[in-house]
This record gives C-alpha cells, structure tokens and sequence, in this order.
C-alpha cells in the first residue's frame, strides 16, 4: 500500500522516488462531485448508523456514534469543506478514518471504489474548486472525465 501524500509533495515539489510511487484512495461522493481519502486512514466503512446530537456543538457535527464501545465524533463532512448541504435522506454512508490517534466518522453521500493512482499525477489544489474550502484538500488528481479532489484528513479533524 501507498504512503500518505507528504508536505513536499502537497506543495509541488516531490523527490523521484514519491513520484514513482502509487498513491490508493478510497473514492466517495458529496452531492455529484468525486472525492477521495487516502486508504491508510481509512478504518471502515459504515451504512446508517445511529447519532446522539450534541448541545452546542459546531453545525458540522452530526454527533456522537458508537463502534463496537468506542464513541466517536460525526461530521457531515459536506457541511465541514464548506459546500451546500441537501436534503438529509437515509441513504447516506459514513467512513471511519483516522489521523495520528484521533477518529471520526465522516458522513458521504455515495461510496465509490478504490483507486490507485500515479503520485506524480496528485497536485496541489486550485485556490477555488466547486466551492470547496481549499484548506481542507490535500489535492487534486485528473481524471478522465472528472476531477478527484482528495481530503485532507487531519484538517478535516481538526476543530481549532
């Protein structure tokens, strides 16, 4: 399996070996664009599942969801990068990711697969991408037909 994509190679400048490399992501949808979380921080991926709201808790935070006696936080990670929130169905999934010991869940729209891609294609993010909030994205990868914008998972945790 592939590394986490490094500061160097966040900021353009990567070494031959990290450009070599392959890098995994485990693909998923908000609304109709693609995103992607690197698979090492992916723990597990979840249907529905139960939340317990929390009072006064920033409006990006779902609430409370148990696995298996750990309580962990969730985030409607639409709400977090900073794009529209829709109608909230059932039909949403939650990925359980994980970034230097802390764990959240983050609430997705649709799963996608896995894909692995080149690490010379990943590149920085533009300044302005759908409406997304470019301090959450590690970066971006052009694909096809459509672009794969890859969250940054410790910003997304991050509730400074």
């Amino acid at each position: 399996m592939s590394a986490a994509p490094t500061a160097s190679a966040r900021s353009g400048n990567r070494t031959a070996e990290e450009q070599t490399k392959n890098l995994q992501f485990a693909t998923f949808r908000l609304g109709e664009d693609l995103f992607g979380i690197n698979i090492l921080q992916v723990q597990e991926i979840l249907l529905k599942q139960p939340i317990t709201p929390i009072p006064l808790a920033p409006a990006y935070v779902l609430g409370l969801i148990g696995l298996r006696g750990q309580i962990v936080t969730a985030v409607d990670l639409k709400k977090r990068v900073g794009l529209t929130p829709t109608e909230t169905t059932d039909d949403h999934y939650h990925l359980v990711v994980s970034d230097k010991g802390s764990v959240a869940s983050l609430q997705v729209d649709r799963i996608g697969d896995v894909l692995e891609i080149p690490a010379a294609q990943f590149v920085p993010p533009p300044e302005s991408l759908n409406g997304v909030d470019p301090h959450f994205l590690a970066g971006v990868v052009m694909l096809e037909n459509q672009i794969l914008s890859v969250i940054d998972v410790a910003a997304a945790l991050d509730t400074q």
